[in-house]
């Protein structure tokens, strides 16, 4: 393949890469390492806890610390040692994740994809603004960037679903899927 790059994703810290229960974003960067990894790219992933997907993993932290979900030092101890890391691994890209990700895009020297996983309103969209332009800010729906318009769109990216794993059941719950 003459279009391998070398990818650097990067997870929020609070659970592991597949998650095992709750983890709609690390499902989501899950999917997309070894989606990534299928297609011949060099993915490593930057993320709490052991390797569960085909990409290479550098943890930052021994165990995912959702014991310490909305703390901010998990996030910004993830974010220092991420830096470190970065360094070492020198990609063609970042994919970040992170609450933190936007933070840090500004002074990174590789071009840092961030995907925002919720609503891109008050305090989170002043902090995207904030962040400046040198990212390319992902929204993962048209109705996220209509509800943020003077965010730095770059693109809409749909979050990916495996349906293989959702069972097709006769009698139906009141919902599409969860």
């Amino acid at each position: 393949m003459t279009d391998r790059l070398q990818i650097a994703l990067v997870a929020p810290p609070f659970y592991e890469i597949p998650p095992t229960g709750y983890g709609g974003i690390e499902s989501v960067v899950a999917l997309l390492a070894d989606g990534l990894v299928d297609r011949g790219h060099d993915v490593t992933l930057l993320a709490a806890g052991d390797p569960g997907t085909k990409a290479v993993t550098l943890s930052t932290f021994d165990d995912p610390q959702w014991p310490r979900l909305g703390r901010p030092e998990p996030e910004l101890l993830h974010a220092a040692r991420v830096a470190g890391l970065l360094a070492d691994i020198d990609p063609d890209v970042v994919h970040d994740h992170s609450a933190t990700g936007p933070a840090f895009a500004r002074d990174r020297t590789w071009p840092t994809v961030v995907t925002s996983h919720g609503p891109a309103n008050g305090d989170w969209g002043d902090y995207l603004a904030a962040a400046g332009e040198e990212m390319y800010l992902v929204a993962i729906s048209q109705a996220q960037v209509d509800m943020a318009p003077r965010l730095p769109w770059r693109r809409v990216v749909h979050n990916a679903l495996d349906v293989s794993g959702i069972p097709c059941r006769q009698d139906k719950g009141d919902h599409l899927v969860w």
